[in-house]
């Protein structure tokens, strides 16, 4: 099975990877791909509890 990865990364903070991953997230969706979202972004403290 082939399952396609894709990973949005950047080196600061900002909407910008925000902005791609949701983009290519309402495409694939439009696609009626099913997806998985996952969020790494460990800098907000609140999420590491």
């Amino acid at each position: 099975m082939n399952i396609p990865m894709y990973y949005v990364d950047g080196s600061k903070g900002g909407v910008d990877k925000n902005l791609v991953l949701f983009a290519l997230l309402d495409y694939l969706l439009n696609q009626e791909r099913n997806v998985l979202l996952v969020d790494t972004d460990n800098s907000d403290v609140r999420l590491l509890r």
